[in-house]
């Protein structure tokens, strides 16, 4: 019993603290997708790096963009998107380990 209570007192701390580091990131991520589902982003990355290849020959070349429901977007785009990712999506259950 003795031996127990002690590794109680020698774990609780660390795993304690683990606990709550995974709460805050599990909550910071949850307040990025809230943000994100109200807030659409103005550039990707990829936009920026196409930009700047394109104001290397056009200096005054800009992009532009228009916003489509999702359900306005084709289901052959949405799918492409799906195998752009995870080249393996058939072959897992939802998570490529």
């Amino acid at each position: 019993m003795r031996l127990l209570v002690t590794l109680w007192k020698l774990f609780s701390y660390p795993v304690g603290t683990a606990l709550v580091c995974l709460a805050i990131y599990e909550f910071w991520l949850f307040a990025q997708i809230l943000h994100w589902v109200e807030h659409n982003p103005a550039t990707t990355r990829f936009m920026d790096a196409r930009l700047d290849a394109l104001q290397q020959k056009n200096p005054k070349a800009a992009l532009e963009q228009k916003w489509a429901n999702y359900e306005h977007i084709s289901i052959h785009l949405k799918r492409a998107i799906i195998v752009a990712e995870d080249a393996k999506f058939i072959d897992h259950e939802g998570f490529d380990w």
